[in-house]
């Protein structure tokens, strides 16, 4: 992670300053986008560990990891930085003055070029880990980032994840709101994103995409495994292969409960072999966050079971 700094001469512009009002999110709770009152504190800035900061242990292992291909791919088309932190409580301290400590120390943005200061934090403190019975989202701006992302639009991204915050499912609104600023940040470097059309399945082949969707969202690993054949095989990001339903039951242990979106690019199938080659992303988000590809091996009782599912993150043309 290549981190510089957020800020100006010791400043950095405040966001969503019109938008202190509390949202109900709960009966016990409620998100606060805008400040809380600063007492004293003794807040340490913690150490860096990537793009996504997870502090507070909200954010599913599968999740963080798609939050973070997001980040590293705003990083590499746009040069500017937006780093994800999750803490358990604010410590004291103004939620707006914990970002900016925070971006400080850890220097996130350019110190030159055309993404000078564009940097980006934006901050989460969950309902259930909250002192004060309140969570809070902040998108903290440095001067470079707030030419093109109004203090409005930063409020209302963090406004657009209330029903995601209310049902705590943080790592999906987490990946609503760094979906939003990839937006704002590509337009503001005339980054031009294409997306490959999908294309429609014949329906036995479909039900599989759709099956796995349901599965997923629901973490039911089971039905995840089922999906596939005795010796199917899984290749993600960053893991070891793994092969038979037992190894892909641990493989998916632990993931799951996106939005998960799957759509088709292309397909073949002929007899009892087929493949689809697909992308996927997460809720409405736009663009895709990934690509896939399975290969299909067609069951006695006419089913399509995945032989083999493989899928990397979606990169940049260099």
């Amino acid at each position: 992670m290549h981190l510089t700094h957020i800020v100006r001469s010791g400043r950095c512009r405040v966001t969503a300053t019109a938008f202190v009002a509390a949202l109900v999110l709960s009966v016990r709770g409620v998100l606060v986008v805008g400040s809380a009152n600063a007492q004293g504190s003794s807040f340490a800035v913690p150490k860096a560990v990537g793009y996504v900061n997870d502090y507070a242990r909200v954010i599913p292992d599968s999740t963080r990891r798609s939050i973070g291909d997001a980040l590293r791919r705003i990083r590499s088309r746009t040069e500017g930085e937006v780093v994800v932190v999750t803490r358990a409580t604010l410590e004291g301290l103004d939620v707006s003055d914990m970002a900016r400590r925070i971006g400080n120390a850890w220097g996130v943005g350019a110190r030159s070029g055309r993404a000078r200061q564009a940097g980006t934090i934006v901050l989460l403190i969950p309902i259930e880990r909250s002192a004060d019975g309140r969570g809070y989202c902040r998108i903290e701006l440095g001067v470079g980032a707030s030419a093109f992302i109004p203090d409005s639009v930063a409020a209302s991204i963090c406004i657009a994840a209330t029903p995601a915050f209310r049902a705590r499912r943080y790592g999906e609104a987490l990946q609503g709101i760094v979906s939003a600023l990839s937006k704002r940040y590509d337009a503001a470097f005339a980054i031009v994103v294409d997306t490959l059309p999908s294309v429609q399945l014949p329906p036995a082949l479909d039900r599989v995409l759709r099956d796995y969707e349901r599965a997923w969202r629901a973490r039911d690993v089971a039905a995840l495994v089922a999906l596939f054949t005795d010796d199917g095989f899984v290749l993600q990001p960053g893991r070891a292969p793994a092969r038979g339903r037992a190894a892909l039951a641990r493989v998916y242990e632990g993931q799951g409960g996106g939005a998960l979106r799957l759509r088709a690019l292309a397909y073949a199938h002929a007899d009892s072999v087929g493949y689809i080659i697909g992308a996927y992303g997460y809720g409405n988000a736009p663009g895709d966050e990934g690509k896939f590809t399975l290969t299909l091996r067609r069951a006695r009782d006419g089913r399509w079971l995945i032989a083999s599912d493989m899928d990397n993150g979606s990169k940049p043309p260099r």
